[in-house]
């Protein structure tokens, strides 16, 4: 307990000797009309002084002085002299340079430096307080009974903000003071999403999706490329399905649907209510809802481009899926560090076991609503359809890059649907069965040569059939059937050049060769009357030669201007 007021006694008689000697440390000064500000960093160099100070504040002072030996202390009361400001030690080492606080009274005229038009209505703020003032509308301005050393800190719209130290002055020596204009230059505004995470809007007024970024909507179980552009304005379905999209008012029938360059006549499983593109090799779509490029052509709705995998996958990945109306699986694998493929197959599994799940029952029941046959005793009778349903998709692509500037793919697609829907009435029997089906094959060369030179080769196979046969039994026995098909098989041939003159503007030159064969059957016969029977068959075949060209030009402001024909 005794040594306690001993060492307190050591602590403070070192501490009140290290003050006293930082104080009468002196130093040799030599300064000829020096800014105050070089003085301060001089002092600061020499000593282990650290000085604060605004440098607004001491801008306008310059020093003379020049002694051998000076103690710290005469030489901020030199300063002070000199100055007419206040330089405050704040513990052992720190300075503080400030106005004296004494109050006083102000005024002023604000004026544009360049024009001398006064500047109505400016903010003046005294610095380290919440005190503010404005300008009338001849740009005066008072200030009473006020501490301003700290500065008043001026600021109006389209100007450079200016701090004043000001003297206090009577209301007959208000003094104009000039605020000087400046530029803003406004950052580049760029939109990262067009709404919602994984729909952009490009340059040319496409609308670009990304499938991993975007994710899976609310009410979905993957991420479906026509279930998100009806999220757009301008899209609608009015069925509610994906394969009755409709661009600007468009049918459906006027879309052009592209899968890997291979045309589409058919987009959706299971009477649209399921997309036929598996999600899990889809990695986005670009889609025009007008004044798509000459190129695309023939549709005078909407394009919706879709896109498989593009890049040759880094590693070996595969997966398995399942949900409540498929199973799902996928591969993609690296051959070689220039060739990749990709697998995937996709099937209902609503035929296993007469067993559904709920979604698939809810997708049914929207589908198959409950039919009305008729009236008994003036009461209307509901009879229950029964039907087997199952879908497949299957697809394969080979991606290959033989060289940094080439790229080549080539794709498969094979989609099928087969439904058979039975209506009973005791002994009478209706049955309907529906089959449809796509296949696809899609290929593309695409390179540069030199630095301007882009050229692009493409082909594709699309052949989709759809049958329809429909049947009424009376006691097992047929009394009439039912029998139509169509198909529709499509081949093509696109090859373009594009020249760019430069950053701005582009030449795009291309040739494409369609041959497309359209067949419809209709069969309409009733068991045992021949005379009624009507049998319609039509084949067309057209060939068509087209020549494309395209002019864009892409202005600073980030738009976009073509011209095709």
């Amino acid at each position: 307990m005794g040594d306690k007021p001993n060492r307190f006694f050591v602590f403070f008689v070192f501490s009140f000797y290290f003050g006293w000697v930082t104080a009468q440390e002196t130093i040799q000064v030599n300064y000829r009309n020096t800014p105050l500000k070089k003085v301060l960093l001089d002092v600061e160099a020499k000593t282990p002084l650290l000085v604060s100070y605004s440098e607004e504040l001491v801008s306008n002072y310059r020093i003379s002085i020049q002694e051998e030996n000076i103690s710290l202390d005469d030489l901020f009361e030199f300063l002070e002299q000199e100055t007419d400001l206040r330089f405050e030690r704040i513990g052992q080492n720190q300075i503080i340079v400030s106005q004296p606080k004494t109050t006083s009274s102000v005024c002023g005229y604000l004026f544009d430096l360049l024009t001398k038009e006064a500047l109505p209505y400016a903010t003046l703020v005294i610095q380290g307080t919440t005190k503010g003032f404005t300008t009338d509308d001849t740009g005066y301005f008072t200030i009473e009974n006020e501490d301003i050393s700290t500065g008043i800190l001026v600021q109006y719209v389209g100007y450079a903000d200016r701090v004043l130290f000001m003297g206090g002055v009577d209301g007959s020596d208000c003094k104009p003071i000039f605020l000087n204009p400046k530029a803003e230059s406004l950052q580049e505004v760029v939109v990262q999403s067009y709404l919602t995470r994984g729909i952009d809007k490009g340059r040319d007024g496409s609308l670009i999706l990304n499938s991993e970024e975007q994710g899976v909507l609310p009410g979905l179980v993957e991420p479906d490329v026509f279930q998100s552009v009806q999220w757009v304005p301008g899209i609608t379905s009015v069925g509610e399905t994906v394969s009755d999209i409709q661009i600007r008012g468009g049918s459906a029938d006027q879309n052009l649907v592209l899968f890997d360059g291979i045309k589409m006549y058919n987009t959706g499983h299971f009477f649209g209510m399921v997309s036929i593109f598996n999600p899990n090799v889809t990695t986005g779509a670009t889609l025009f809802k007008g004044g798509a490029d000459a190129e695309y052509g023939e549709r005078i709705s909407g394009v919706i481009d879709i896109r498989g995998e593009t890049q040759i996958p880094e590693r070996t990945s595969y997966g398995l899926g399942l949900n409540g109306t498929q199973l799902d699986a996928f591969v993609k694998a690296q051959l070689s560090e220039s060739v990749g493929l990709v697998v995937s197959g996709r099937r209902s599994h609503g035929d296993f076991g007469n067993v559904n799940s709920p979604t698939f029952e809810a997708i049914s029941e929207k589908v198959f609503q409950n039919t009305v046959v008729g009236e008994s005793n003036g009461e209307e009778t509901e009879l229950e359809g029964e039907d087997d349903l199952f879908f497949y998709d299957a697809h394969i692509k080979l991606l290959v890059k033989p060289s940094e500037r080439d790229s080549m793919y080539l794709s498969g697609l094979l989609t099928k649907n087969d439904l058979n829907f039975r209506l009973r009435d005791d002994g009478d029997l209706i049955t309907d069965v529906l089959t449809s089906q796509n296949e696809g094959l899609g290929f593309n060369w695409s390179g540069t040569k030199g630095k301007r030179w882009f050229h692009t080769l493409s082909g594709y196979y699309s052949n989709y059939k759809s049958d329809y046969q429909n049947r009424f039994l009376e006691d097992d026995a047929p009394t009439e059937e039912n029998f139509r098909s169509n198909s529709v098989k499509d081949l093509g041939l696109n090859a373009n050049l594009r020249y760019e003159l430069n950053s701005r503007h582009s030449l795009k030159l291309g040739y494409q060769w369609v041959q497309n064969q359209v067949l419809y059957q209709l069969n309409q016969m009733e068991i045992g009357n021949a005379e009624d029977a009507v049998n319609e068959t039509s084949n067309t075949k057209n060939t068509t030669h087209s020549l494309y060209g395209t002019y864009t030009f892409r202005p600073l402001n980030r738009g976009l201007v073509g011209i095709g024909f």
